[in-house]
């Protein structure tokens, strides 16, 4: 039979060591369930272009550290992704007339020219711009006294790519049509080859497809 004093010990073991068994298991519960969820984005669709971790409050600790009652938090990024896709969307649908539509698809990255390469962690908003000097033309659907403005062409073709990127990523990003100034508007050259934009000639506004973080607030444009 036990003392009181040998039971006392006994339980002391024991809980000992259930608990430091439920902490082992408990941890490795947490690093098998925050590793399969991981990879689990990284192979869906769409992938997202990088991500971060933070694992016990710890930004970019590894998971392996993760406490028993710890936390692991990720914070995905879609935006190249998701600009990639409109990107080639606005393409398959441009009119092909010339070529000259598609060759003046511009990048712009957080308000400045760039490509969609160059797209990181730190961008946050994306803007596709259709800078062709009929691109706007086609937007309207309109001449300025009103008629129609006839043409072979899709109509409205920024706005309804735009749309339908909404509503495939709504739930990874922000997605919204609007028209945008670019930086040097003045430099790029007219419908008419002889004629150049001067550069008081600022204010020429080019149909985009803006692509931002969710939640993000629009920079430069309603939705």
């Amino acid at each position: 039979m036990f003392t009181a004093e040998a039971l006392k010990s006994l339980e002391r073991d024991l809980v000992i060591q259930v608990t430091e068994t439920n902490k082992e298991a408990s941890q490795k519960a947490l690093y098998d369930r925050a590793r399969f969820e991981r990879d689990r984005v990284l192979k869906g669709t769409p992938r997202p272009s990088s991500f971060r971790q933070a694992v016990n409050h710890v930004d970019g600790a590894a998971l392996e550290t993760v406490k028993w009652d710890g936390i692991v938090v990720f914070s995905w990024f879609y935006l190249k992704e998701v600009a990639i896709r409109a990107y080639e969307a606005l393409v398959r649908n441009s009119p092909v007339y010339k070529g000259e539509y598609i060759e003046r698809i511009r990048i712009l990255i957080n308000g400045e020219h760039s490509s969609l390469s160059a797209i990181d962690a730190a961008t946050t908003e994306v803007q596709i711009v259709a800078s062709a000097d009929y691109a706007r033309r086609l937007e309207v659907g309109l001449r300025p006294d009103g008629s129609k403005f006839v043409i072979q062409v899709p109509l409205h073709n920024v706005e309804l790519v735009s749309r339908m990127l909404k509503k495939q990523f709504s739930d990874v990003a922000s997605i919204w049509f609007n028209y945008v100034d670019l930086p040097d508007a003045w430099a790029l050259k007219h419908d008419f080859p002889s004629r150049r934009r001067q550069q008081h000639e600022t204010h020429v506004r080019h149909p985009a497809i803006f692509i931002a973080l969710q939640g993000a607030i629009a920079s430069s444009a309603s939705r």
